[in-house]
């Protein structure tokens, strides 16, 4: 495959395969579908006989065309990368060529026939047609033997999201770079009309923004996703979007062309930037003094709960990256925590880590677990989240989130944790559902438990931090 490819970008580069050759294919298409009309109309013997007649006949008229060929600038592009407009020019040239050749034509039939054979106009005009159809097809024909030897292997599946907003010119634009670093697979829309029916732009379908878009995303091995240069803002408030594109695992590209409305295209090569989290903020990043809060851990004996979970997996990775002494990670889910033991001894052997797999409402588990390890900081984010199982369940919410909180806080100040941060939510904040006041009642409890240590009566030292979560990206909760 390779082989060809190569003979393929050696004659149909712009300095193997000169205007000149595409000029003889041109002359000899010409030629041919006059000799092929006129036998059409006379057959074998007439042709036979006017060989040399119809051969003079025909490079008078290869001539009277090379004349438009030049005033319509029909070799001024590269072959191999053919459009719309280069079919314009030159069905442009041909149509003026074959008006010549008509008024040629009173002069060649008023000569003997043994010099120019004599044709009718309706011969010319069907030689004309055919001529143009051929060279038509001649053109897409190297055009789609290129793209088909150079897009394939390098390029990236994707999606495009938005349609009216300088999609279509994306589309466009990335159709024609050479070499294709992307194959567009389709459109996203949130117009429901246009995913329903089954509706095709530029030969691809389009899809609507639902539930089950990132188990298409991920059937169609779309790599990425480019979001189309008007579609930006509305793309960095649709956090339903980003989240089920970040959860097919894609990555989200944006393009920053200016658009062209009036042709429905963007304005020069495609310009695109892959996307980060921090792009996807309806607000500034917050920086973190990531110093302070390394030389804090450093050292130190830090337990985490709810460690295979979204965020649980995400502080395992940040305490770990900051060397503290001995880790310990609790989670009630087997096989995500058996993922977490295989991250850490591949990313973080020095760092010794136990990995355990219970639930938080077991006390004597977790008494046990402090009395042997006497962790110094306790990370807290095990809890159920998902807030319409959560509603179905409220027993299960309340002994896991509230049960579970209480047993870990008591603990903590028992065997003398330094510091405590509990992960909340931000539906703990007026709550309306289950989930979010399990959340509250954990909030308040620690919040009353550290009074209760300031104002001595509770014997401790433990600092408990609470910090709420709103939607976070990649999450598997809703």
């Amino acid at each position: 495959m390779l082989s060809i490819r190569k003979i393929v970008d050696s004659y149909f580069s712009k300095r193997t395969f000169p205007y000149w050759c595409v000029l003889l294919l041109d002359s000899a298409i010409l030629f041919l579908s006059g000799v092929f009309v006129y036998w059409c109309f006379n057959r074998g013997t007439a042709l036979q006989l006017n060989f040399w007649p119809l051969t003079h006949l025909m490079l008078l008229c290869v001539g009277v065309h090379f004349i438009f060929f030049a005033i319509f600038r029909t070799y001024s592009e590269i072959i191999r990368y053919s459009s719309f407009n280069d079919l314009i020019r030159v069905a442009q040239a041909m149509g003026c060529s074959a008006l010549a050749v008509i008024a040629v034509h009173f002069f060649t039939n008023s000569c003997p026939s043994r010099v120019f054979a004599h044709v009718q106009v309706r011969q010319i005009l069907i030689a004309e047609a055919i001529a143009t159809g051929l060279m038509w097809l001649l053109r897409v024909s190297i055009k789609w033997v290129y793209d088909t030897y150079f897009r394939t292997e390098a390029a990236k599946n994707v999606f495009i999201y938005g349609i009216r907003d300088g999609g279509i010119g994306l589309a466009k634009a990335i159709r024609s770079e050479k070499p294709m670093h992307y194959r567009l697979r389709g459109f996203i829309s949130h117009d429901p009309a246009l995913g329903a029916n089954g509706t095709r732009l530029m030969g691809e379908p389009v899809y609507e923004v639902n539930a089950s878009l990132p188990d298409l995303i991920r059937r169609e091995g779309i790599a990425a996703v480019l979001v189309a240069p008007g579609r930006i803002d509305r793309f960095r408030n649709d956090t339903a979007l980003q989240d089920y594109i970040l959860q097919s695992g894609a990555r989200i590209f944006s393009a920053n062309n200016v658009v062209d409305t009036e042709h429905d295209a963007i304005k020069g090569a495609p310009t695109l930037k892959e996307v980060s989290i921090e792009d996807l903020l309806p607000r500034d990043e917050i920086c973190v003094d990531l110093e302070s809060v390394a030389e804090s851990l450093r050292g130190k004996r830090v337990l985490i709960t709810g460690s295979a979970g979204s965020i649980g997996s995400e502080i395992v990775r940040q305490v770990a990256s900051f060397a503290p002494s001995k880790m310990m990670l609790i989670d009630s889910a087997e096989t995500p925590q058996h993922d977490i033991r295989r991250m850490m001894a591949h990313d973080f052997p020095s760092v010794p880590c136990a990995t355990v797999v219970t639930s938080i409402t077991k006390a004597d588990r977790m008494e046990n677990i402090f009395k042997t390890f006497l962790p110094e900081y306790v990370f807290h984010a095990a809890a159920y989240k998902h807030v319409p199982m959560m509603e179905d369940n409220p027993c299960e919410s309340i002994q896991n989130n509230v049960l579970g909180t209480k047993i870990l806080a008591d603990l903590s100040v028992k065997y003398g944790v330094r510091r405590f941060v509990m992960v909340s939510t931000d539906k703990a904040v007026n709550p309306t559902n289950v989930m979010g006041c399990s959340k509250r009642i954990c909030e308040v409890y620690v919040q009353s438990l550290n009074k209760a240590e300031r104002d001595g009566v509770v014997k401790g030292q433990t600092q408990f931090i609470t910090t709420r979560f709103g939607n976070v990206l990649g999450s598997t909760a809703p």
